[in-house]
Order: structure tokens, then sequence, then C-alpha cells
């Protein structure tokens, strides 16, 4: 047969009369490659769409263990950033997401078995996807932390609670031992280091020198910047930075609250410092007045007898 009608007499358009073509047998069998190559283009393997449904549970799992094994550490600290009843449903989610996808890890390593006979190379692969799917559940989903229950939270939460408190009191107290060796260095500083007269082997001599602890000709200039408060209320905002950055909340509210008691304290002594101050020079212009004043005058007293000079 040298030639070959494509279409069916039955299916001709009764409107346009449209006759079937007739056409050689190699040009029939190209046009039925061509029609199957573009009906596997829109075809897509159930093996394929197993796989597929199998890879989107896969980074659904990868995103929420991360949120989960975030909340689950955060509850076990006792810290209030998420709540229990919202980690129970990511768990609840993550389980059900895991018994899917080893559901279709199943499916796809039992497909087609029975039907047809497909190759070694098929059998291997769907195998491997079945025993890496097996291997993810167990090292992610069996390994889950727990979850403390309702009571459990609220000690874990009171305990956190108190230790933050404790640490904020210690941060405190270290602030005010390092203030009062701030002043302390200070004072002893400022009486070492004043200025000493020197008497030479033949007697007075106006040369004067400057010694500090160390016995050097200089004085060390402390900054402002050295004192412990400020110190410590630098260390405090870096501590909530840390903690703004890793989510922790309550913690963060604490340390802010904190660093204004700091402020308002670092406040009050730098106005009590400045009224020292100010009195200290009120006082020492006193001195100065008083030590201007000359005694009344006594020229009766110069002469004694009362006598005057005879013209």
């Amino acid at each position: 047969m040298l030639a070959k009608s494509i279409g069916d007499d039955n299916n001709l358009d009764t409107e346009n009369q449209i006759e079937s073509i007739r056409i050689c047998i190699d040009c029939n069998r190209l046009l039925i490659l061509r029609r199957d190559k573009l009906q596997r283009s829109h075809y897509q393997c159930p093996l394929i769409e197993l796989y597929t449904k199998l890879r989107d549970n896969v980074q659904q799992l990868d995103r929420l263990l991360s949120i989960y094994d975030s909340m689950a550490e955060s509850l076990n600290l006792g810290e209030s950033t998420y709540q229990l009843q919202d980690a129970i449903e990511v768990k609840n989610k993550l389980t059900r997401l895991g018994e899917e996808t080893d559901h279709i890890s199943r499916k796809i390593e039992t497909y087609d078995v029975s039907k047809t006979l497909p190759s070694q190379r098929q059998l291997s692969i769907q195998t491997l996807i079945r025993r890496s799917t097996i291997l993810y559940l167990r090292d992610n989903l069996l390994a889950l932390n727990e979850l403390p229950d309702v009571e459990h939270y609220e000690r874990l939460k009171q305990s956190h609670a108190e230790l933050i408190q404790r640490r904020i009191q210690w941060e405190k107290q270290m602030a005010l031992f390092e203030q009062e060796q701030f002043k302390q260095k200070h004072q002893v500083e400022n009486v070492v280091g004043k200025k000493t007269i020197i008497f030479g082997d033949d007697g007075f001599c106006p040369q004067t020198m400057t010694i500090n602890g160390n016995g050097l000709n200089n004085i060390n200039i402390i900054d402002n910047n050295e004192d412990p408060i400020v110190q410590q209320m630098a260390i405090i905002q870096s501590y909530i930075e840390q903690a703004k950055q890793d989510h922790r909340y309550e913690e963060m509210r604490l340390l802010e609250s904190n660093l204004k008691e700091l402020e308002i304290e670092y406040f009050f002594a730098q106005q009590q410092q400045q009224q020292q101050s100010h009195e200290s020079i009120l006082y020492t212009n006193n001195e100065k007045s008083t030590s201007q004043v000359l005694p009344p005058s006594t020229s009766s007293m110069l002469n004694p007898f009362g006598d005057e000079d005879d013209d």
C-alpha cells in the first residue's frame, strides 16, 4: 500500500465538506511520531507527579522544623516569645506532613510493579527515593524536641523571670561596685597628684614637681567615658540589640527597663556632682574674699602715750 487516507468520512466537516488527505506511508509515520511527541510533551508521568509532591512536602517540613526548633527551645527556657498552643499545632502539622510524605514514598517504591516490568535502573531509583525519605523522617521527626506541658511551662516561666531579675540585680551591683572603685581611684589620684615643694640642701627651693602614683611627672587624665555606669549602659544596650536579633522580646523589655533605671541614676549622679562642684567654687571664692579684707584702722594706737608732737 503506497498511500493512506487520513481522516474519517464520519468525522468530515459537514459545513465545508473537507475531504481526507491521502499521503504516503512514510509521511504518515512521521505525522504519527509528531503527534506522539506532542502528547508526551503535555503528559506527565504519575511517578513524576508523586516525586514532585514528595519534594514539596520535604520543603514544607524543612521550613516548619526550623520554626518548631526555635519555638521548642524558647518554651523549654521559660520564655514567653511563643505560645505553647501554637507550638503544639506546628508539631501536629509536622506529624501529618511526615505521615503523608512516608505514604508518598511508599507509593513511589511500589509504582507500576504489578502492571509492567520496569527496568532495573528505575526500580533502583524508586528504592533509593524510599530509603532517603525514611532516613530524612527518622533524623528529623523522630528527634523532635519535646514540649513542656502547661504546668511545667508555668514553672519554667517563673524560673526564667526570676533568673532575669537576678541577672539584672547582679549587673546593677557590678555597676555600683565599679562606680565606687572609680571614685576611690579618682580620689587617690587627686591626693597623690598634688604639687609638692622640694627643699634643697641649702634651704628653700621654689622648684615644684607633680607626681602621680607611678612616680611620673604627669597625671593620667581619666576620661569621663570610663565611668562604669556609662560602660554598663553600653553593655546593656548591646544585650538589647542581641536580644532583638534573637527575637527574645521579653528579655529585651526587661533590659530596656534596666537601662532606663541606669540612665536615671546616672542623671542624678551628674546633677549631684555638678552641685558639689558649684558649692566648692562658691566656698573657694568666699575664702578669697575674706582673706582680702584689711583689719580696721588703728591710727590712734600708733602713739600709746597719747602725746602730740610739740610745734
